[in-house]
């Protein structure tokens, strides 16, 4: 049995991710990107002697990886049992909830922005509107002014046209009375 092959597919197993050789090898032929995209593979394992088993089978050196009976003890024995599985591995559901909520998050943010947007373009508008009030008020204010004035200046024509019918009846009694 290949032991190398056997930590590959397990890695696989507990990561859920698919493991492809690099066409870059070392000088000890080993493939570069791969030991930087294995390690983080093994990253995701939580579960410490599985960690331990796959980065055994995995080693550079054929004579450093365990023989198969002692991986079958390992695997059957009493280190692994059905919680610790659970344990050991980011679930696909456990992946897609924290995808789901990144990408919630993400919206989110977004959503925020196109508020702050929305709440930046609402406020260059007020001050806007808040111009323009100013402008009107004081275009009313001279309005009102100008409108004050003819008024004043209407008081003052009655006063000089009354002043007027009042000389006029003074002129024709003055008139009647040299006649």
């Amino acid at each position: 049995l290949d032991v190398f092959s056997f930590g590959v597919v397990l890695l696989e197993i507990l990561t859920g991710e698919e493991s492809k050789p690099s066409p870059l090898l070392d000088a000890a032929g080993t493939r570069i990107p791969e030991r930087k995209r294995r390690q983080d593979h093994l990253n995701k394992i939580k579960h410490q002697s599985l960690h331990d088993t796959v980065v055994q089978c995995l080693d550079d050196n054929p004579k450093n990886r365990p023989l198969v009976e002692t991986l079958a003890s390992v695997m059957m024995g009493s280190a692994i049992t059905q919680p610790s599985w659970k344990l050991c591995i980011e679930t696909k559901h456990e992946r897609q909830a924290k995808d789901s909520l990144s990408l919630r998050a993400d919206v989110a943010n977004t959503r925020m922005q196109q508020l702050q947007a929305e709440r930046d373009q609402f406020a260059v508008e007020l001050n806007r509107y808040g111009e323009t009030i100013k402008v009107l008020s004081a275009k009313l204010e001279q309005q009102q002014s100008h409108q004050n004035q003819l008024l004043h200046s209407e008081k003052e024509l009655q006063r000089t046209v009354s002043q007027l019918k009042q000389l006029l009846g003074e002129k024709e009694v003055m008139e009647q009375t040299f006649q």
